[in-house]
């Protein structure tokens, strides 16, 4: 049986040494935002509810949806949280999902107060 456990945690390492890489520096302190776009197995799995519980345990605000086949997540926190919850994505995803992030941007903060899961967009909107 593959170890899912450690593959994932590689993948969620990867993940991490990719984000630095594509985000450079970021500010140290104060409240910063990032989108990532994930494909793979994430929906009909408890992806959505997944992403919700984890940001809400790390203090993150904003926003999951489904888009067209992959889940689309806007977070805004402090770095480390963001950084923490970029990793847990991937590391403790649902047991019969396999997300693979397809992309991952600096974002503008909105000043969210909460994080919460969002009508699902089809690929037009």
């Amino acid at each position: 049986m593959p170890d899912l456990v450690g593959e994932r945690r590689a993948n969620a390492s990867q993940a991490g040494a990719r984000l630095r890489g594509i985000l450079g520096a970021e500010p140290v302190s104060g409240r910063v935002a990032r989108k990532w776009v994930l494909g793979g197995r994430v929906q009909g799995v408890g992806f959505r509810p997944f992403v919700y519980r984890l940001a809400d345990r790390g203090e993150i605000r904003g926003w999951v949806r489904n888009r067209a086949g992959e889940v689309e997540i806007f977070a805004e926190g402090d770095i480390e949280a963001l950084n923490r919850f970029g990793r847990a994505l991937l590391a403790e995803a649902p047991p019969l999902a396999r997300p693979e992030i397809l992309s991952e941007s600096r974002a503008e903060p909105e000043g969210r107060a909460t994080f919460e899961i969002l009508e699902s967009r089809s690929a037009q909107t």
